[in-house]
């Protein structure tokens, strides 16, 4: 991987994590890291929720089976 890309991905991921201007560019762990970007395809998964599920918390419903 050249090196301006991993010094990109990194202060991306710096910047996600909040330390934005952190100067990667000088981390002794630069030659061995490698930092990679994973483009989603597809997501899948349940259409509908059941009628007990409150959007409005952030906790699932308890239901008895």
């Amino acid at each position: 991987m050249e090196v301006k890309s991993r010094i990109r991905g990194l202060e991306l991921l710096c910047e996600h994590c909040g330390y934005a201007g952190h100067p990667v560019d000088v981390c002794l762990g630069l030659p061995i890291t490698n930092v990679f970007k994973v483009e989603i395809e597809s997501i899948t998964g349940k259409r509908t929720l059941p009628e007990a599920w409150n959007q409005a918390s952030d906790e699932a419903p308890y239901l008895d089976e």
